[in-house]
C-alpha cells in the first residue's frame, strides 16, 4: 500500500550539496528515491544537523539524530513504505513536495 506523506525538504539540510550546484528538485527526488529503497545511509550522509521534516501527519521532526529515528522506524515497517511525490514546489531555498 503506498502513502502519501506530505515532506519539507530544506535544502541547507543537505550538507553534501552547496546551494545552486544541483536544481531543488533533484534533490527531493534523490531523497524520495532514497527513501523507497530503505537507503538509510543516503539521508545519514546529506542531512545536516538542523534538518526539520515534517511526517505525514504534519509534525515536524527537527534535528538529524530525530530525523534518523524517524527514518529508520519508517523505512523498517512492514510492508515496506512507499514514497510518491505528486508535486514540486521549489524556491530558492527549499522545495515542499505533496
Amino acid at each position: 500500500m503506498q502513502r502519501l506523506i506530505l515532506i519539507v525538504v530544506i535544502v541547507l539540510a543537505f550538507g553534501g550539496v552547496a546551494a545552486g550546484q544541483q536544481p531543488v528538485a533533484d534533490l527531493v527526488q534523490a531523497g524520495v528515491d532514497a527513501y523507497n529503497r530503505q537507503d538509510v545511509a543516503y539521508f545519514e550522509k546529506m542531512l545536516a544537523p538542523d534538518v526539520v521534516w515534517l511526517d505525514d501527519d504534519g509534525h515536524a521532526v527537527a534535528g538529524k539524530d530525530r530525523v534518523l529515528a524517524f527514518l529508520r522506524n519508517q523505512l523498517g515497517a512492514t510492508p515496506p513504505r512507499k514514497l510518491v511525490v505528486t508535486n514540486i514546489r521549489t524556491g530558492s531555498t527549499k522545495a515542499q513536495a505533496s
